[in-house]
């Protein structure tokens, strides 16, 4: 049998086990009950007070993001550090080269001109560009012709920047890093402060999301919002601005159309596919031309939203001219027939002939043909002593040139 001093100590363990069942119990419902009311308090927070600062969040968010894509769009592709951006602004000396100012926005050249040769095949100076028999092709030794006309060739670089991450400097990351940038030096808590309220931020990042229609940006940004008066905290994490801008459908056009217009001096850059298309503001900067690309589905703040660059002025393109093999005889008449024949009367009567010269322009500019004669010309009797008549056929764009020497051969008429 259980002594009676052990029943005591029984009997005290069980009430201090009660005891401690009753105080954990007591404090779960005092937290449950804390949680609830807190919970309440803070949904009262949300509708009165926090909507004006989600939207004062957001609206910097929606300036920033729409000023980055105009940018974008009126810059080639390009934000500069000096304006937000991440792209190196060019030394002072060669900021002509790289982009052209108009109305504070600052034009990108995504279409050089050739700098270099490529081997022996393409050649960027002229008389030899784009090659010395353009647009025949003939074989290196024997001169035989293959083709008569072939346009594909070298005629400038396409400086356009890639579209998405992890590419470096691409559209996206652009526009995310001048997102952040310009969202957070926007942003100014005082009037808030004053209302009573402080705010806690942790760190801020952007991600630009892209869909078939549609360009996305997404603010994440841990942001605690207390009321100095009640305590009550409201947390904030996430705010978004959309765009029905075709971004992605713009840069692929803007992409193919560069490519080919700097590989084939026959394609002409103003074209379209029924909803996205591309115009010239020609000799806009110089002889330098802007590309401008529209989208029908693409627009922003109400406006049509505009892709441009510049394309720097490249020089024309003499199709090459076959040297006379007959000869013509002294007195013979060489005379211009405006604005690109020249033509051959040969005073013996069999070798007379005429010459059609032709050329392209890589940028669809208006092309005049000129030549180094006083003409019309008579054959006197020192270019029968030299065996030959020479004249220089040369092509302008009004700034760059392309040319050629021919040679006719002439002979006096008593030889014959």
């Amino acid at each position: 049998m259980l002594r009676k001093s052990q029943v005591t100590v029984f009997i005290i363990i069980v009430l201090v086990i009660m005891v401690m069942f009753g105080i954990t119990y007591y404090i779960i419902g005092l937290s449950a009950e804390q949680a609830a009311e807190e919970s309440i308090v803070r949904q009262q927070i949300g509708a009165e007070k926090i909507e004006p600062f989600n939207e004062y969040v957001k609206s910097c968010l929606s300036l920033a993001s729409s000023e980055g894509l105009e940018l974008l769009g009126k810059q080639g592709g390009y934000l500069y550090e000096s304006q937000g951006g991440m792209i190196a602004d060019p030394p002072p000396g060669e900021m002509g080269k790289e982009y052209v100012d108009q109305e504070g926005a600052k034009v990108h050249y995504c279409i050089y001109a050739p700098i270099s040769d490529v081997g022996t095949i393409f050649f960027s100076r002229t008389p030899e560009y784009p090659w010395s028999t353009f647009p025949e092709i003939r074989h290196p030794v024997t001169d035989e012709l293959i083709k008569a006309e072939h346009f594909e060739g070298y005629y400038g670089r396409n400086r356009i920047l890639p579209f998405e991450k992890p590419l470096e400097k691409s559209w996206q990351e652009q526009l995310e890093n001048f997102a952040i940038t310009s969202t957070i030096a926007c942003i100014d808590w005082a009037t808030f402060i004053q209302q009573g309220l402080n705010i806690t931020s942790g760190e801020a990042n952007v991600s630009v999301d892209f869909t078939e229609g549609d360009v996305t940006f997404r603010l994440d940004w841990p942001l605690e919002v207390r009321d100095r008066a009640t305590g009550a905290v409201t947390d904030l994490n996430e705010f978004i601005v959309s765009y029905p801008i075709r971004l992605r459908k713009i840069h692929d056009f803007a992409s193919v159309i560069m490519d080919k217009d700097t590989g084939n001096i026959s394609f002409d850059i103003r074209v379209s596919d029924g909803e996205t298309s591309a115009t010239t503001a020609q000799d806009v900067f110089g002889k330098d031309d802007f590309v401008i690309i529209r989208d029908s589905d693409s627009r922003i703040l109400d406006e049509e939203y505009v892709f441009q660059f510049a394309r720097k002025n490249r020089p024309p393109a003499l199709y090459y001219i076959e040297n006379a093999t007959e000869p013509i005889c002294n007195k013979s008449m060489i005379q211009w027939i405006p604005p690109n024949e020249l033509n051959v009367e040969d005073s013996c009567g069999d070798n007379s002939f005429r010459l059609n010269f032709t050329a392209l322009d890589p940028d669809e500019d208006r092309l005049e043909f000129t030549y180094n004669k006083r003409l019309p010309y008579e054959i006197k009797a020192f270019d029968i002593i030299s065996g030959k008549f020479d004249i220089k056929i040369t092509v302008s764009d009004g700034e760059l040139t392309d040319w050629q020497e021919i040679s006719i051969p002439v002979i006096n008429s008593d030889d014959k």
